[in-house]
């Protein structure tokens, strides 16, 4: 089954509603917080794929990226505390054989592949 797009939600705060999702689908959480180079928290049932905080109060960034796959009664994102913002994407056919790994030189432009 290839990888398809079911939806996506964004918000300026610590969580926001899924998309209507099956049970399966798969959501990456991108969530960031301004001026402080502390990311925001990850909520229980989440795993990180990648987290970085750069720059110099009160210019700085920080952000997490993080992931679950949707089980029946799921409604948001969680709270990512301290968050600034919070976006998710939801996709389905993605068939995750291990655990996604952590990506190698978050904090910067560089690009990474997540095996799915």
């Amino acid at each position: 089954m290839a990888i398809t797009y079911v939806g996506e939600a964004e918000d300026l705060l610590t969580e926001v509603t899924l998309p209507t999702f099956q049970v399966g689908d798969l959501a990456i959480v991108q969530a960031y917080r301004l001026a402080v180079d502390v990311s925001p928290s990850l909520p229980s049932g989440w795993t990180t794929i990648a987290s970085a905080g750069i720059g110099t109060d009160p210019t700085s960034i920080s952000r997490r990226t993080g992931y679950r796959v949707l089980a029946s009664g799921d409604t948001t994102t969680g709270v990512w505390t301290n968050a600034t913002g919070v976006a998710v994407i939801v996709l389905r056919g993605a068939r995750l054989t291990s655990p996604i790994g952590t990506i190698s030189a978050a904090s910067t432009a560089s690009s990474s592949t997540i095996t799915c």
